[in-house]
């Protein structure tokens, strides 16, 4: 068996769409500059194609498979700048 590669590279991932979003306040205190911030990645959780994972398959050579982007991920930090 040979693997061909046109069908795997007509395929074309789908439009991307992203809603992130970040809050920050800064305080400065005597001990110097406090910052801190909450962020949500993929707020709207669109399951959008990011990348296509690739192997061998014995029949049809190669086999491959979409992959999602991550959900919703929010974080909250805190930095210090004395």
């Amino acid at each position: 068996s040979v693997a061909l590669a046109e069908p795997r590279n007509a395929e074309h991932l789908g439009n991307y769409a992203s809603l992130d979003l970040r809050a920050a306040r800064r305080f400065q205190t005597r001990a110097g500059l406090i910052a801190v911030f909450l962020e949500v990645s993929n707020a709207l959780n669109r399951r959008n194609d990011c990348c296509v994972e690739y192997g061998n398959d014995a029949e049809d050579g190669f086999e491959y498979e979409r992959q999602r982007n991550l959900p919703i991920i929010p974080s909250v930090g805190v930095s210090w700048q004395f």
